[in-house]
């Protein structure tokens, strides 16, 4: 008896050293992103044609490593305003320098969130594509250029997901 009850009490010293040096609970465990932007963009089901065009582009495999990329994906909705002509011929091979640049204008190489200190105003970023564009905060509500920022800091292992409401164009 007595030696069961050591073990027991040794045993609970022992956690208590290890919870000690490394305090994290299984919520925050669980609450560490576990999915690169791309996996995280599909399983939300909600970025389905931003995702088809990403797949024609040199983008892709780039959210799929490590990094610290900030993706503003046009939601599924967003699409829904554009003619399906429209979306076919931005599929085409012939389009692909098209699709890069259109796809790299919603792409940060940094991690930019709804919290980060910009305060009321707005920032101008670059992206992927080389362009520049303006991360604008006003009154509590996000916005990139004119597309509102619906879905926010969307965690990734390599980055941050936001869903927007518009497709932004480049200037060509």
């Amino acid at each position: 008896m007595a030696k069961s009850r050591w073990f027991r009490v040794t045993s609970l010293l022992a956690l208590a050293a290890v919870m000690a040096i490394n305090p994290t609970t299984a919520a925050e465990e669980s609450a560490q992103p576990n999915k690169d932007l791309v996996e995280l963009a599909r399983e939300s089901g909600e970025f389905n044609m931003f995702l088809r065009l990403l797949a024609e582009t040199d983008h892709l495999d780039k959210l799929k490593e490590e990094g610290t990329f900030t993706v503003f994906a046009p939601t599924d909705e967003a699409f829904d305003h554009l003619d399906m002509n429209l979306i076919d011929s931005l599929l085409h091979p012939s389009q692909k320098h098209y699709r890069n640049r259109l796809i790299g204008h919603h792409i940060l190489n940094q991690i930019v969130r709804s919290d980060d200190p910009v305060g009321e105003g707005e920032q101008e970023v670059e992206t992927l594509a080389g362009t520049r564009v303006k991360y604008i905060a006003e009154h509590n509500r996000f916005f990139l250029e004119t597309a509102a920022i619906e879905k926010n800091d969307l965690e990734a292992t390599n980055g941050v997901l936001h869903g927007i409401d518009r497709i932004l164009v480049p200037r060509f």
